[in-house]
């Protein structure tokens, strides 16, 4: 794996895709299974912060992946275990160049590398020509990651089980995120071996219906938990640090997306979300902010056909 180094694609053969992000508006985690795997009840939706995926087909060479984060090393690598998965499950040999650009950040609790991975699934079934049907992809993704099938089901969806068990669902609100990123990356796997069922949280409990048919963000954001925050900010203080300096701000309650550390508002308009970035950098907060649409879909490939369409 070529790390470090982002490799321009120029095959005729090729797909592009911008991964999304995700938000947990609610998870429950109900305790660890038999399989080792955590219990986890979620409302999640996608968030339009992307990563850019390119994917080609060639000749020659195996499964050759670039990125241009270094520190995301080859084994760890959500896209390059999702192209041999498909590769294996094909049953012949077959190559792919894929370039992998990030703007999600690691650790964040954003799903990056599960999005990138559902990605990859669905570009080289269209590279290589397979035809396989939604649902083999979903079985194939569920196998690399508990988050990676739910991003055949944005832009929201209801997730359940380990996070295999995915059903679409159709909010009545869509709007705006203000996403914080507190800085250091968090371990997904640490967070939950750390998790004690007092960690869960406190106060009400909306169920998915009330939250789907809710309009206002300023609703919504009154139902949002998290069952996770209290372990995250234990694993890692310093998410708790800057979700202090945030609530100073005086403008309302942000919450943690997932086991990272994100820390997010919703807001109906964009000029709302724009309004409350500013004063975040106004007070000083050397923190970096992203203002994006929710909820999102994966999107669509664009897909470059050439010599080589079929094989």
């Amino acid at each position: 794996m070529n790390v470090g180094t982002l490799e321009t694609l120029a095959d005729p053969t090729s797909v592009c895709l911008s991964p999304c992000a995700k938000l947990n508006l609610t998870l429950e985690v109900f305790g660890r299974r038999e399989d080792g795997y955590h219990e986890v009840r979620s409302v999640v939706v996608g968030v339009g912060l992307r990563d850019d995926l390119e994917v080609a087909w060639c000749p020659a060479g195996g499964i050759r992946v670039s990125c241009d984060e270094q520190s995301i090393a080859e084994e760890c690598n959500l896209v390059t275990q999702a192209a041999r998965r498909l590769a294996a499950l094909a049953g012949r040999p077959l190559h792919a160049r894929i370039g992998l650009r990030k703007h999600i950040p690691l650790g964040g609790g954003l799903g990056g590398g599960s999005s990138d991975a559902a990605a990859t699934l669905r570009a080289l079934d269209c590279v290589w020509s397979l035809g396989m049907e939604r649902h083999e992809l979903e079985a194939v993704a569920a196998e690399i990651g508990s988050d990676v099938p739910l991003f055949f089901s944005l832009p929201a969806a209801m997730v359940a089980g380990r996070g295999e068990r995915v059903e679409p669902v159709t909010l009545q609100w869509s709007g705006w995120a203000l996403l914080v990123l507190a800085g250091p990356a968090v371990s997904t796997s640490a967070v939950y071996q750390a998790w004690r069922p007092d960690d869960r949280s406190d106060g009400r409990r909306e169920d998915a219906t009330a939250i789907v048919a809710t309009e206002r963000a300023a609703d919504l954001e009154s139902m949002l938990f998290n069952d996770l925050t209290r372990t995250v900010l234990k694993v890692c203080p310093t998410v708790g640090r800057v979700g202090e300096r945030l609530e100073a701000l005086g403008a309302g309650h942000f919450h943690l997306t997932g086991a990272g550390s994100t820390w997010f508002r919703l807001l109906d308009h964009e000029e709302e979300a724009r309004e409350l970035e500013a004063r975040i950098k106004q007070r000083g907060l050397d923190l970096r902010t992203t203002v994006a649409p929710a909820p999102v879909a994966q999107g669509p490939m664009n897909i470059k056909r050439g010599l080589h369409g079929n094989h």
